[in-house]
């Protein structure tokens, strides 16, 4: 050690001397330092191909050093022998010698006449340099080093910010790494004071800027030797010298002393990093920005910054040096413990720094290069909603612009690195927020990081960017659990539905023919980043359902809903739409192209109203406009919310009224108060519409009373089957009178959709069971089937198909015409499928949603008290689930016999086929097991030995629903056998479960619904009851039978007397003149009078 202390003094005296020219061979003392540190480059490669070369190059001293390191007090020994100063001076010849060593090959180039400008010099250093820089670095280990190299720091920390050729890099990468492991282990309050007095931290700066070409070189005649600029930045010299200021200045505060710090500020050091990022390539941005997050995380939450006393650090070292021990105790006494360091090193205490990013992003994000540019370099604000709506128009703008102009001002050969950088600062600012749970409120709140991503997310013609800027707002959201998104998600909000508005403004210029091209580019292009801000959106509100809190409480649906329904009004679907309804039945298109835009913001209103954020009683919390009563406002944004989802349904296409339906379920769905009743009377104003509708084609209204604008047709008065009459084959040939209007089957499609969604929520949701019936739903239903009165009595499908059948004589054609079309029009189809609809939902009305399968039970033990009420009224609800009230609101009010006198009036039922499919779906509304066999499926069923019939357990779900099969199945034409061979059947079944084998099951529930008082009812089945003449006479008849020796109430007794007494006593004296029964018959007049009338 003490050799090489005395060697390496030796080498540095006689570098002096050789640079003077005082030594007789200049070179001799760059000879003896290689020998001392291992030999040049080119003799250590020479031993490695050579054995012979290898055992004849002696061992150096610095490897015999470095072979002992492990021994006893090594770092003793050296520092008693002054070896790491000698190696500091080892370090600065080595520059030296590499730096002659460029001289030298450039002159010999000059010499013999070649280009200076393209000498290529090797390194002859390398190995030895590694070698010293190892040795040194671990000596500096060790705390007692740093005050042994006091006197040589300023040489050392002048070595990484220095000038060097080409061939020099790796002295200074070395002498990077001896500063930072200084800086690790040798630094202390002292010294850190020491480098503040000396002004280091500001003389390296001075060299980085230098170093960068900020500024002029302090030495001309080494600037055609040495790297500078950008060639020193692709050697990788900015990257050097940045790293070991930015990592010397970082560690400087462990120990409790910020002046280093404030040194780098003042000196311009973050100036000198930003500018250093901004003109960086590729490959060395990536390094950089770790310095900014190394700087951000630098520990200024120090308690106090005084300069400590020397005598007792000087003592403390002295002390250390005589004991012959480590003093690692000097510099841990400040630092904390480990698992604090852990927790703390990573907090941004230094968020300063991050105005870095901020005016790196000035520069690479096009929003903020272009607002900073028409704002004479003011940066943009989102201090308020009013800045934050300018903003987001200003971006859309700007995409705009940089879609139609690509080309542009360079974009197209600087959009490239411009857009890495952005996405480099992303990538940044996310590890920094993932680093510790505090940094993103911490920086957040200070520069808007993510908030100015989100608001410029359509500027980037990079998806990956727009990936990114989501990723990191989902992990913010979703993996910071005390962060504050507020701001983020209305930025989110903002910019969402602006591209939406903008998308439909697109659309309409487009469709009035202003240059397409670079409208469908701008079209493609907004699409693209709502189907991506949407995709996000949806996540966050499925993730947490306070999202869609903040999203409300940031302005999602007060002003976005108003502005995007007037743009939805305005669109020339609307337009169209309204023009043809003052003129007759307008077919609603299948697609539209504004349908995207609708879904997605529906998708998003889907998920914020499912969580109940927009409820009646959670916006009021929330101001409206100034001046507006807060109820007011509110009820104004349910209405334009209602009249936005009304309008996607009639008017726009299938891809929206379906996103639209999907809405009202959530909001049907979710809701239990008074806005329920709200928007289930919307619904059943939007049923209501195309009642109107399909009336219109029809020639009947809602109410069932002729309109007098439509073209005549068949009225009920010129049905003679209605009221149970007979049917008259010539009915079926009628033709209307004038022009009739097609009726669009895509209106029939949608009433089914509606109906489809409303059984869905009221499957869900018992709530929903009560506002459907206060709502007046029932009764829309009868409205519904009224206003199709007659569509299918002139089906060319229906009439040809049931004529071929009839007429074929050859068993062979007949199946052949059956095969053919099934008696299945278009028509035809899409009126069965909105009975079915009907049904279903009128099933979900009366099926308690928490229990289906139990209830039936309860219901047949308390349907006899119930049904001894002589009306109805809204206080029976207190006394059952709403499923049990709605099924007592049917059958009082007679509902059940009016939906099967509208269903008859469609004329669906003079088809055998489609009568048999209504009457299958009335037996599956009763019980889902029941079902008449279709021909073709009986055969099927009994091959698969199915009997059709599995109601094994007995009960029925609803008894009450006989009435409408036996209504369904009195209104059947008796035109054909057929017919009336269906109709007993429907009986039939009927009478089945009426067997005495089931009076525990289904014969009690049906005895007990109080069918006795239907089948004796004048205004019900009684006439079938009093006329012999009818096919069905003797199934009634055996039906009352059956119910009545079963069970039967005093109010069934008197009701059945009177029933059979009637026809019994007749009056046949011959007064009367007429032959009608009814004005024969005798009533008893003390039964009538102790019968108290039901007034329902």
């Amino acid at each position: 050690a003490a050799k090489m202390g005395g060697g390496g003094g030796g080498g540095g005296d006689q570098g002096g001397g050789g640079d003077g020219g005082g030594q007789k061979n200049p070179d001799e003392w760059k000879i003896r330092l290689l020998q001392l540190l291992g030999g040049s480059d080119h003799e250590v490669e020479a031993a490695k191909e050579d054995p012979k070369r290898a055992k004849a190059l002696p061992v150096s001293d610095l490897d015999v050093l470095l072979d002992n390191s492990s021994c006893d007090k090594f770092v003793l020994r050296c520092v008693e022998n002054e070896l790491p100063p000698n190696l500091i001076h080892c370090l600065r010849l080595l520059r030296v010698l590499e730096l002659q060593h460029a001289h030298t090959a450039v002159a010999m180039k000059q010499r013999a006449g070649g280009d200076e400008s393209s000498t290529v010099t090797d390194s002859i250093s390398t190995m030895a340099t590694s070698k010293v820089s190892k040795l040194l670095c671990m000596l500096c280990t060790d705390p007692s080093v740093g005050e042994q190299l006091r006197p040589h720091l300023f040489g050392l920390l002048a070595l990484s910010g220095a000038s060097y050729p080409p061939s020099g890099v790796h002295v200074a990468s070395a002498a990077s790494d001896v500063i930072l492991a200084f800086s690790e282990n040798c630094l202390s309050a002292s010294l850190v004071w020491f480098l503040h007095d000396r002004k280091m931290i500001v003389h390296m700066t001075d060299d980085v800027k230098e170093l960068c070409g900020m500024t002029d070189v302090s030495s001309p005649s080494s600037v055609t030797l040495c790297l500078y600029g950008q060639a020193a930045e692709a050697a990788g010299l900015w990257v050097v010298a940045l790293r070991t200021v930015v990592k010397l200045v970082v560690l400087s505060c462990q120990h409790q002393c910020l002046e280093l710090l404030r040194d780098f500020d003042a000196a311009g050091g973050y100036h000198v990093l930003c500018y250093g990022i901004a003109n960086a390539g590729p490959k060395h941005i990536p390094k950089l920005l770790e310095l900014v997050t190394t700087l951000v995380c630098c520990k200024t939450d120090t308690s106090s910054s005084r300069r400590p006393p020397l005598d007792a650090t000087d003592g403390s070292v002295e002390m250390s040096q005589a004991d012959g021990t480590v003093a690692s105790e000097l510099s841990m006494q400040a630092m904390p413990s480990s698992q604090e360091d852990l927790e703390d090193a990573r907090l941004a205490t230094n968020p300063n720094a991050f105005e870095i990013v901020e005016d790196l992003m000035v520069r690479s994000v096009p929003l903020l290069s272009a607002y900073v540019e028409a704002n004479d370099g003011q940066r943009p604000s989102l201090a308020s909603n009013d800045n934050l709506r300018e903003l987001a128009s200003f971006s859309i703008d700007t995409a705009r612009d940089i879609l139609c102009n690509p080309d542009s001002d360079d974009t197209e050969r600087e959009g490239v690195e411009a857009f890495d950088l952005a996405s480099e600062l992303l990538v940044t600012t996310l590890q920094l927020y993932s680093d510790h749970a505090k940094n993103y409120s911490i920086i957040e709140s200070r520069y808007n990081i993510l908030s100015q991503y989100l608001i410029a997310f359509s500027t980037f013609s990079d998806v990956s960017v727009k990936v990114m800027i989501l990723k990191t707002l989902e992990y913010v959201c979703t993996g910071l659990s005390d962060s504050n998104s507020a701001k983020p998600l209305s930025v989110l909000s903002e910019i969402f539905f602006s591209l939406c508005k903008c998308l439909l403004v697109e659309q309409k210029v487009d469709e009035e023919g202003d240059d397409g091209g670079i409208g469908n580019k701008v079209h493609d292009s907004f699409t693209l980043d709502i189907e991506l801000l949407m995709g996000t959106l949806v996540k966050l509100l499925q993730f947490d359902e306070s999202v869609s809190h903040v999203m409300v409480e940031g302005g999602l649906l007060v002003d976005k809903i108003d502005d995007f329904l007037q743009l939805v009004l305005d669109s020339p679907y609307i337009q169209d739409a309204s023009i043809n309804e003052i003129d007759g039945v307008r077919d609603p298109p299948s697609s539209t192209e504004v349908d995207g835009v609708f879904s997605a913001v529906c998708n998003i209103l889907r998920l914020v109203v499912r969580t109940g954020a927009i409820s009646r009683s959670s916006l009021s919390r929330h101001g409206t406009e100034i001046g507006a009563p807060a109820n007011e406002g509110h009820e104004d944004l349910e209405k334009n919310l209602n009249l936005l989802l009304c309008t996607g349904i009639k008017d726009l296409g299938e891809k929206s009224m379906q996103s639209a339906l999907s809405v009202f379920e959530a909001k049907l769905t979710s809701r239990h108060d008074e806005s329920l009743k709200d928007d289930m009377g919307c619904i059943i104003d939007l049923l209501d519409y195309f009642a109107e509708m399909t009336g219109r084609s029809c020639g009947v209204s809602p109410a069932g009373d002729a309109v007098e604008s439509a073209p005549a047709v068949r009225r009920k008065r010129d049905r003679p089957w209605r009221e149970g009459g007979k049917i008259d084959a010539s009915d079926l040939d009628r033709e209307r009178e004038g022009d009739s209007v097609s009726l669009p089957l895509s209106l029939l499609e949608r009433e089914s959709e509606v109906l489809n969604m409303l059984r869905s929520v009221l499957e869900s949701n018992e709530s929903a069971q009560d506002a459907f019936r206060i709502s007046g739903g029932f009764e829309c239903m009868i409205r519904v089937m009224l206003c199709l009165d007659g569509v299918l009595d002139d089906d060319v499908d229906m009439l040809a198909h049931g004529r071929a059948i009839a007429d074929s004589e050859d068993k062979d054609d007949a199946e052949e015409a059956e095969e053919d079309d099934s008696g299945v029009g278009a028509m035809a189809k899409a009126v069965q499928s909105l009975i079915a609809s009907i049904l279903a939902l009128l099933c979900a009305a009366t099926e308690p949603s928490r229990n289906q399968k139990n209830f039936m039970g309860a219901l047949v033990e308390s349907s006899a008290a119930v049904d001894s009420l002589h009306a109805f009224s809204e206080d029976d609800r207190i006394a059952g689930t709403p499923a049990s009230v709605n099924r007592m609101y049917l059958r009082h009010r007679g509902l059940y016999i009016a939906l099967a006198s509208a269903i008859s009036e469609t004329g669906i039922l003079k088809s055998p086929r489609h009568a048999l499919l209504v009457i299958n779906h009335a037996l599956k509304f009763m019980e889902p097991t029941l079902g008449i066999p279709v021909p073709g499926e009986a055969e099927e069923r009994k091959l698969s030995g199915d009997s059709g019939k599995n109601d094994s357990s007995g009960f029925i779900r609803n008894p009450d629903a006989v009435r409408l099969i036996l209504g369904l199945a009195v209104r059947l034409p008796d035109t054909d056998e057929e017919m009336r061979d269906l109709s007993k059947t429907a009986c039939k079944e009927i009478i089945r479960l009426c067997a005495m084998d089931k009076c525990g099951t289904s014969l009690s529930q049906i005895a007990s619904s109080g069918l006795i008082s239907s089948l004796t009812n004048p205004n019900e089945f009684a006439p079938y009851l009093e006329d012999v003449s009818h096919h069905l006479y003797a199934l009634f008849v055996l039906l009352m039978r059956r119910l009545a020796s079963f069970t039967m109430t005093y109010m069934d007794f008197v009701a059945l007397l009177r029933c059979i007494a009637g026809p019994m006593l007749r009056d046949d004296n011959g007064e009367s003149k007429s032959d009608d029964l009814k004005t024969k018959r005798i009533r008893l007049p003390v039964i009538s009078f102790s019968v108290r009338t039901n007034t329902t």
